[in-house]
This record gives structure tokens, C-alpha cells and sequence, in this order.
């Protein structure tokens, strides 16, 4: 059974879900969001007020700055020791401006022990995440790092269809919003990497389409009409 149709099932049931959200700086959220809320928060909103899951509990671990080699060493701390029910994983953006594509393939290797340590521990369901855009027009250093962003999206992606996991392939979704505006990464981004408040929406919107919980006429999903 796959962590989709698990979700599914879960999402039917009244039982109580802890879902465990880590990663990197646009995980945690804050910094470039002003006192904007983040996409987990939002996420949270849905879930629990939208949605009426009022018992749901929604945890964040993420970090900034943080690369699969600070979640691998801190993995008690930041994952196992909630119990998650669900755990989303949002990686990659700061390992490709540090990890050589010559290293991809152990990059993915690792990646894969840590999915398969999450499956085993009881969680029963996994959501991985790509990227956002990079903005690779900019001359920027941070976004000039990042130029091999897709190569671990490609990484990521893979170990998603090996996993039986969620993909929430959200570089696929910016460049298909870049298709039809090519001013989106412009109104959506606080720096070259990092999303604002509307990135982080069009986040939260990739995030619920793959869960099959996205509403285009709820209060949150108003939000993102303009985009």
C-alpha cells in the first residue's frame, strides 16, 4: 500500500493525526516571510480549522541553513521523537549549493536509508518535497551556488516513486505557473531561493493538490487567486 492511499484512508478517520513537517529555512518560515505565516502554518489552517480535524497536531522542525547530513544527525530530536503519524520531508535546496554532482549519487543513497527509517519507525505515511525555483537569471551568488537544484529534484523524485511516497513536486509546479506568467517567480520569491508569502501560498496549494484536500473556494484557498 502506498503512502498515498494510506493517507487516504487516515484522512477518513476521526483518529487523531500527528503529522511532523522538517527541513531546511523554508520549512521553518521565518526570516523572509516578514509576520506572514509559512506554508506549514497555513497547512495547519487547513487541516484543523478548514478541515475540522481538530485534534490533529502539526509539528515543525524545520531549520535554516540546513542540508539531509543535519536532519541524518539530529533525526531523534527533529523526526522520531514526535511518533509522527505523517512525516513531509523538504530537502535540497542548501545540498546543492555544497554536495558536487559527482556526490549525487551518495547524496541519494543517504537520502533513501533515512526514507526507509522513517517507514520503519511506525509512520504511515511519507511526503517529500522538491525544491522551489531558483531564480537562475540572477547573478546572486546564493542562487549561482544552486544552479544544479534540478539535478536533486530528479534525485528526489526517484526516491519518491522507490518509497511508495507523496511526491509534492513543487519545482514542476512553479515552472508550470512560470509557463503561463513568467512574473510569478518574481512576485513569489524574497530573495533568489527563498519564497515570501505568495511562494509560500502557491507551497501550501502544490502541498493540498497532491494530498486531494485542495479547495479553491475556502478562505485559504481565496488567497491565491491573483497567482
Amino acid at each position: 500500500m502506498t503512502s498515498e492511499t494510506r493517507l487516504a484512508e487516515r484522512l477518513r478517520s476521526p483518529e487523531p493525526i500527528t503529522w511532523l513537517f522538517a527541513g531546511d529555512s523554508i520549512t521553518h518560515g521565518s526570516v523572509h516571510l516578514l509576520e506572514f505565516r509559512n506554508y506549514v502554518q497555513l497547512f495547519e489552517e487547513r487541516i484543523r480549522t478548514e478541515l475540522r480535524r481538530h485534534f490533529d497536531v502539526v509539528v515543525n522542525t524545520g531549520v535554516g541553513g540546513w542540508r539531509l547530513a543535519d536532519i541524518l544527525a539530529h533525526r531523534e530530536h527533529v523526526i522520531f521523537r514526535f511518533h509522527p503519524t505523517i512525516v513531509s520531508l523538504a530537502i535540497g535546496m542548501n545540498d546543492a549549493a555544497h554536495v558536487p554532482l559527482a556526490e549525487i549519487a551518495e547524496w541519494e543513497a543517504a537520502f533513501s536509508d533515512l526514507l526507509k527509517e522513517i517507514l520503519s519507525s511506525g509512520c504511515e505515511a511519507l511526503i517529500i518535497h522538491t525544491p522551489p525555483l531558483v531564480d537562475t537569471q540572477s547573478q546572486r551568488p546564493m542562487a549561482q551556488k544552486r544552479l544544479n537544484v534540478p539535478e536533486f529534484c530528479e534525485a528526489i523524485r526517484r526516491q519518491a516513486t522507490s518509497h511508495g511516497a507523496i511526491l509534492v513536486d513543487h519545482q514542476a509546479f512553479w515552472n508550470e505557473r512560470m509557463a503561463a506568467n513568467e512574473r510569478v517567480v518574481l512576485f513569489s520569491q524574497s530573495d533568489t531561493i527563498h519564497p515570501n508569502t505568495y511562494g509560500h501560498r502557491m507551497m501550501l496549494e502544490c502541498l493540498c493538490r497532491e494530498l486531494g484536500i485542495w479547495n479553491p473556494n475556502s478562505p485559504l484557498g481565496r488567497l491565491f487567486q491573483f497567482l
